[in-house]
């Protein structure tokens, strides 16, 4: 950290809401106060242990538990990039949070402490965190800066304001992770070829870091980019590679890159392909409301098919799935009209059923915020279907545009 005990005063100061003038009475003067806290001057062990005794801190400089600490730093931060459980190195930042609080390893544990919050999904504690953190960007390293526009990042979600801070973090540090990290944004937020040049750069550091998490996650992402853009050999390609990389490994990948195979076959109305692929496809259980995207792919593929009875039966378990959601949720109401959806593509004349277009213009306007850009585009299909039924043409054509479908 720069200027570490310059750092410890100002934001014990601060904390207590101490003037400077009210700091150093009988110690220094203000403005010399002001140059140790700004790391302009170099204060004599005597000023510096008053300061601390003023502000009631115990300072911590033993090296062996400074080294220990860096150890238990370095390994929570390799673990949490690799994508494995952090608990066991949060609870040591829980056990030891006195001593590292006033130690020169303060902004690693509020850094950490940030991400173990992330993890848990404490989003609001999460927030309070940055907003901490953030007073003290002055004073941060550029690896802690990087991990600080990394966890901001993080609690936006996927949004346009999400890429700016990824690219920052980019700016103080690149490595794997940070591409990936903004190629899934990319992607999730719409902006496919953006995403597919981000997810190379991702697999290329990884490569070269051993990084075994975003291998897989970045051949996941393109397969995913080209699924979305319907070129469907190339898409096979990559989630090939991405499920070839789980070998021996812990993630289901298979399952999620024949779900995807499957819709983007539905798509292109090509349904044996769609069959073999969400047939073989397992059970998605990274999410509640996979489960319910699954069985409603495939009852919309065998209405498709014509298969009534195994139509109704995907269609009951997805029904089922349903009830597992909590109803005080948007993804609730938008999977039950996605189940609707369904229910209402058996009817025979669907196109002209009324509520259909009503159903299906409300999927297509709200489905992208809580699911990605890539559920608006496969009912952006259907709406084009729709308007071409009804003779609008230029409204077809708009959608074409919007989601880029050739």
């Amino acid at each position: 950290m720069k200027n570490y005990i310059g750092f410890l005063i100002r934001q014990k100061r601060l904390e207590l809401n101490i003037s400077q003038e009210g700091l150093c009475k009988g110690i220094c003067a203000p403005s010399y106060l002001s140059k140790i806290e700004q790391g302009q001057a170099d204060a004599s062990s005597d000023i510096i242990t008053s300061l601390f005794s003023a502000l009631g801190i115990r300072y911590i400089g033993d090296n062996s538990v400074l080294a220990d600490a860096r150890e238990h730093f370095d390994r929570f931060f390799f673990l949490l990039d690799s994508e494995e459980p952090v608990e066991e190195e949060s609870n040591y930042f829980i056990m030891y949070r006195e001593e590292l609080e006033h130690s020169e390893f303060h902004l690693d544990y509020h850094l950490c402490l940030l991400f173990s919050l992330l993890s848990a999904g404490n989003q609001e504690q999460a927030e309070k965190e940055q907003a901490y953190l953030s007073r003290f960007l002055p004073y941060m390293e550029d690896v802690q800066i990087m991990r600080y526009y990394l966890g901001a990042a993080a609690i936006q979600g996927h949004s346009e304001n999400t890429v700016q801070l990824l690219l920052k973090a980019a700016h103080y540090g690149n490595n794997s992770v940070i591409y990936y990290q903004l190629a899934n944004t990319l992607y999730h937020i719409g902006h496919y070829s953006d995403c597919i040049q981000r997810a190379n750069t991702a697999y290329l550091f990884a490569s070269e870091e051993g990084n075994p998490a975003v291998l897989i996650g970045a051949s996941f992402l393109l397969g995913s980019c080209y699924c979305n853009g319907r070129d469907l050999s190339i898409a096979e390609k990559y989630y090939k590679r991405a499920i070839a990389l789980t070998r021996g490994y812990r993630v289901p990948v298979k399952n999620y890159a024949y779900y995807n195979l499957g819709t983007a076959y539905i798509s292109c109305e090509q349904y044996q392909e769609a069959e073999y692929y969400l047939l073989q496809a397992g059970e998605l259980e990274e999410e509640t409301y996979h489960k319910v995207m699954l069985n409603q792919k495939k009852a919309l593929l065998f209405i498709h098919l014509g298969d009534l009875e195994k139509y109704r039966l995907f269609l009951d378990r997805a029904s089922e799935a349903l009830q597992a959601l909590s109803e005080d949720t948007d993804k609730y109401h938008l999977c039950k009209k996605m189940i609707t959806f369904a229910e209402m593509l058996k009817l025979p004349d669907y196109l002209d059923t009324p509520g259909y277009f009503e159903l299906l213009e409300e999927l297509y306007g709200n489905v992208n915020q809580p699911f990605g850009f890539g559920f608006r585009r496969f009912y952006g299909l259907y709406l084009i279907r729709y308007y071409k039924h009804q003779r609008k043409y230029k409204e077809a054509l708009r959608i074409r545009e919007e989601m880029d479908i050739s």
